[in-house]
């Protein structure tokens, strides 16, 4: 059962060290994901590098904010501060199937176990809406293009779509949602195609 109220106990193998923390509030997620700028570089051949910047230090101020009570204190540097906070929210999309009523069952693993997520199906609106806002780019000189997060739209989305949930002892997090409705772009996207090459035009 996932349970976002309980502190978790991390241990970090090597060094070992060790920190009683919290799971990140929705507003602090969203205020991490918006803190965070990913550039975007093309170059002449038609190739393009990616580098995001920001993320240890935002990580290492919201890691500071989520120790709980009880912790040791122990110091982490910005790089295992961060690499906390990625192991704590991952979780990864291992099922998507449609439901007998025509909507979409999502199951996530996690490192406390599988939860899933059952949604309306969306409209091509709402889902042209979602993904047109969901990223805010922004030009910048010499071929490169600065793209940031809109995280309060991904959470608005999902609350569109969502049924009922499975695994949770009170609500989903936001660091859940996300995967969960990129998924459902992916499983609309996937079966739109198997559509188009079943006509005979």
């Amino acid at each position: 059962m996932f349970d976002i109220s309980k502190p978790v106990n991390y241990k970090q193998p090597h060094p070992k060290k060790a920190a009683k923390l919290r799971f990140p509030s929705d507003e602090q997620f969203i205020k991490r994901l918006r803190a965070v700028k990913t550039r975007i570089r093309r170059f002449r051949n038609g190739e393009s590098e990616s580098t995001v910047d920001g993320l240890e230090e935002v990580d290492f101020a919201l890691f500071g904010a989520l120790r709980a009570e009880g912790d040791s204190g122990e110091e982490f540097e910005d790089a295992e501060a961060s690499f906390a906070i990625e192991q704590m929210t991952q979780a990864e999309v291992v099922d998507a199937e449609e439901t007998d009523d025509g909507g979409i069952a999502i199951t996530l693993h996690t490192p406390w176990g599988e939860v899933k997520h059952v949604l309306k199906m969306p409209t091509r609106k709402q889902l042209s809406k979602w993904s047109k806002n969901r990223n805010s780019l922004r030009d910048g000189r010499f071929n490169t293009w600065t793209v940031k997060r809109n995280p309060a739209v991904d959470l608005e989305f999902y609350k569109e779509l969502s049924d009922k949930t499975e695994g949770y002892a009170g609500a989903p997090p936001l660091f859940h949602m996300i995967p969960v409705v990129e998924a459902v772009e992916t499983f609309i996207d996937d079966v739109s195609e198997s559509f188009a090459e079943d006509q005979d035009f």
